[in-house]
């Protein structure tokens, strides 16, 4: 196991404890265990749909980078207000769906267009990868709750242990993790996918 996979395993230990830390605390909150099964039984395909959207929901948004944190690019959290300014930190499945995306738009733009790629394409590439990363976190910021929906479980609750363990990991130390592991988890993904 070399550097890379130490810190990525270390990470993913790291966000699981933040989620159960999340789970933890709202527990003794959560008056609708029984709802919620009584929800899986009479309608499974609808629970077992809602836990997905719920786990690529949590999936995405776990863990955050807090405001405080982001330093001089504290600007980026005002493009999340519906987060309280917290910012998705890196998604593998995020990042799959923005280089795809951004591969398609800036091939049909170049096939469209005269312009070579390293005129407009990469411009077009990088606004591309941004903007479809920002569409794709806010629709996984719905489907944590749209999930939780279907799953029987309230959206404050669903909502307060998102919360919870956002906090958990807003440690500094945690924080410079987490940043450190995204060049690792992108080498990764390059490695596998490409």
């Amino acid at each position: 196991m070399d550097l890379g996979e130490s810190i990525d395993a270390i990470a993913k230990i790291v966000m699981v404890s933040t989620l159960l830390v999340g789970f933890w605390e709202v527990g003794s909150q959560v008056s609708s265990v029984s709802a919620m099964l009584q929800t899986a039984l009479d309608n499974p395909q609808s629970s077992g749909m809602g836990t997905v959207l719920f786990l690529f929901g949590i999936d995405v948004w776990s863990p955050v980078i807090s405001p405080s944190f982001l330093g001089p690019f504290s600007f980026i959290s005002f493009f999340y207000p519906f987060s309280e300014g917290y910012v998705p930190h890196y998604s593998i499945e995020a990042c799959l769906l923005s280089l795809t995306v951004s591969f398609i738009v800036t091939w049909v733009f170049l096939h469209l267009t005269d312009f070579s790629f390293w005129g407009w394409g990469i411009p077009v590439a990088v606004a591309s990868f941004f903007l479809s990363w920002y569409v794709f976190t806010w629709a996984m910021w719905n489907a944590l709750f749209i999930g939780a929906d279907m799953m029987g479980l309230p959206r404050e609750q669903a909502y307060q242990i998102w919360k919870v363990q956002a906090e958990a990991s807003q440690n500094p130390a945690l924080q410079t993790l987490f940043v450190a592991n995204i060049p690792l988890s992108f080498q990764y993904l390059v490695k596998k996918y490409v």
